[in-house]
């Protein structure tokens, strides 16, 4: 099988989701088989993140590249300190170069997984 139908797959069975200040233009966007979880709760403060983290024990995070009051990078720092052992999906619109910033998410994320999503034209996605 190949990476990416490992990863689609590992998405698939992610059921309990966290979306972290994911503005509906962006969420509407997001791949269906990302948003078909059992359970989805919305949280608008990365500072609450580990009482979160403690009451709803996501699978999968979801957040903006750049939010109103933080960034991805940032919440990776957060998720790692509350030893989150999950994914975290960043989401965003088309950069020149994607691989740079997921590997700045990932210098970030001991022990959990990162995604970038970039979303397209037509809600095509390219996964990074």
């Amino acid at each position: 099988m190949s990476t990416a139908s490992n990863n689609d797959t590992a998405l698939r069975q992610m059921r309990n989701l966290v979306l972290v200040d994911v503005p509906p233009n962006l969420a509407s966007r997001l791949p269906r088989m990302v948003v078909d979880a059992a359970e989805m709760v919305m949280a608008a403060n990365i500072d609450k993140m580990p009482e979160i983290l403690a009451t709803e024990r996501p699978d999968m995070v979801i957040s903006p590249l750049i939010g109103p009051k933080f960034d991805a990078i940032e919440l990776a720092a957060q998720l790692r300190n509350a030893a989150f052992r999950g994914r975290l999906v960043v989401i965003c619109d088309k950069l020149p170069d994607p691989s740079l910033i997921r590997q700045e998410l990932e210098n970030q994320a001991l022990g959990f997984t990162v995604s970038l999503l970039v979303l397209g034209d037509k809600d095509r996605y390219i996964r990074v």
